[in-house]
């Protein structure tokens, strides 16, 4: 599926400068749009969210009261570098560690990290502790949501009007060109939502970057609203930003206009010079740097020290099969076909995504049968250490899949989202589509493993931790 006629709907209707009150309320949530809306419907796969009951709702209240009244972390004023770190964690130890910036931000003795919680839930416990919950901004943002959107008052009547008008033609040419059916009630209740949780956060954003006044941004992700405000506020400032890519390049890297952006940060730091030719930003070219990703480059080094003979005691060679959420159920069924058709020739390790660690028993009835089969459903166990157990690797849009290349993994690829990222792998034969279990079964079955000596280099450039550390210095 190609993105591009959405891109050349958001620029003949100029969605990206699309404002109410000086709120960039499109910005904020195009990529909820394009991915839970479209994409979700052009592959038609279920949901894995269950509708919440009252009973959860209370919970969740009292968790954003602690957090927001607790919290952890301390301010600090006139810092050198304030990192906005992604929410999830992997533990190391007795500890909860940042999977993206830990070894970076131990380089920054004057730094601090601002974080949000994953799912209303922090890790704990961590070793670092100059980190600081944006919990209470949150809090404050969703209360005047709330506020308004339950009371139906007139305001939000008002801007609910004013975004439909504004939106509601070009949503109707999108679905019309993808084909698909999209609830725009929902959409435009997502978008209202976000107009008044941005409102309420710029406040809190600018004053808590005021406070801080860093030298320089290292943010993980430019996607979430409140990186895309402090991103803004920080232009308004003259404080540099700069993005470390995290994952997949999706629709945040894709924009069709070149005019600024606001909202976007001023550099980009990417695994490596692969992931160029998939950026299309209002962004000086100069700007776009590979640099590489120490955590890779760090758990390459450790876990491949593992790989020896780990098919020992079996004898058979292992297929990692990386789990996502929207194709959770297609990848599930597939795993558990090739078991029933390969397992006296390949045992199988199933890591489930963080987000399917919950009832992926009743999620995934078929896979929890299979007793012989290793589902990993925790983070004791990270995607590297089953890199270095496994010979073979199938995946659909992961990240994980460009980092068991680095482990030399043979590859295999289920067509699901941006596919485009992927077509460079298989004309260079470093893996290949499969759409079936039957497919795949022949693959295993016929031929040789193509697993590449060693391509960790075109897709991870070495020494990334001095290269970010370059970058960030230049503001110093």
């Amino acid at each position: 599926m190609t993105i591009d006629m959405f891109l050349k709907s958001e620029k003949e209707n100029d969605l990206y400068r699309k404002e109410i009150e000086g709120i960039p309320y499109w910005l904020y949530g195009r990529n909820a749009i394009y991915q839970q809306h479209i994409i979700a419907k052009k592959a038609m796969f279920r949901s894995m969210t269950k509708p919440s009951t009252f009973r959860n709702k209370v919970k969740k209240v009292f968790k954003i009261m602690f957090y927001a009244s607790v919290g952890r972390g301390k301010l600090k004023r006139n810092i050198d570098v304030c990192f906005v770190d992604f929410s999830r964690k992997e533990k190391r130890g007795d500890y909860y560690y940042s999977q993206y910036i830990e070894d970076i931000r131990q380089q920054f003795s004057n730094s601090i990290t601002l974080e949000m919680p994953y799912n209303h839930h922090f890790y704990a416990p961590i070793a670092d502790k100059k980190i600081y919950s944006l919990y209470g901004i949150y809090m404050i943002g969703k209360m005047y949501q709330l506020f308004h959107q339950r009371l139906r008052t007139n305001y939000y009547q008002k801007i609910k009007s004013e975004i439909k008008n504004q939106v509601e033609a070009p949503l109707t040419k999108i679905a019309m060109d993808y084909q698909v059916d999209l609830d725009a009630e929902s959409i435009y209740n997502m978008l209202v939502s976000g107009f008044f949780r941005a409102k309420a956060e710029t406040k809190q954003y600018r004053l808590l970057l005021k406070k801080l006044n860093p030298k320089v941004i290292v943010e993980v992700m430019a996607i979430p609203r409140g990186n895309m405000i402090i991103n803004a506020i920080a232009k308004e400032l003259g404080i540099p930003t700069m993005e470390l890519q995290h994952g997949m390049v999706n629709i945040s890297y894709q924009y069709a206009d070149t005019a600024s952006v606001q909202h976007l940060p001023d550099k980009l730091l990417l695994f490596s010079d692969y992931w160029k030719q998939f950026i299309r930003l209002p962004m000086d070219e100069k700007n776009v740097i590979s640099v590489g990703l120490p955590r890779f480059e760090r758990e390459l080094v450790r876990d491949k020290a593992m790989k020896t003979d780990v098919h020992v005691a079996s004898g058979k060679k292992v297929i990692l099969f990386i789990s996502q959420v929207p194709i959770g159920v297609k990848m599930s069924k597939l795993a558990v076909d090739v078991y029933k058709q390969m397992s006296d020739r390949y045992d199988i390790i199933y890591k489930l995504h963080p987000n399917e660690y919950t009832e992926w028993q009743k999620k995934y009835p078929w896979l929890a049968e299979i007793k012989e089969m290793t589902v990993i459903a925790n983070d004791e166990i990270s995607i590297y250490a089953c890199f270095a157990k496994s010979d073979i690797q199938v995946g659909g849009y992961s990240t994980g899949i460009f980092e068991g290349l680095g482990f030399n993994l043979a590859t295999y690829l289920i067509p699901y989202g941006h596919t485009f990222i992927f077509e460079p792998l298989v004309g260079l034969n470093y893996a290949k589509w499969v759409h079936n279990s039957q497919e795949l079964c022949y693959y295993l079955s016929s031929e040789s493993l193509f697993g590449q000596d060693d391509v960790s280099a075109y897709f991870w450039k070495k020494n990334a931790l001095q290269n970010i550390e370059r970058e960030i210095v230049r503001f110093l």
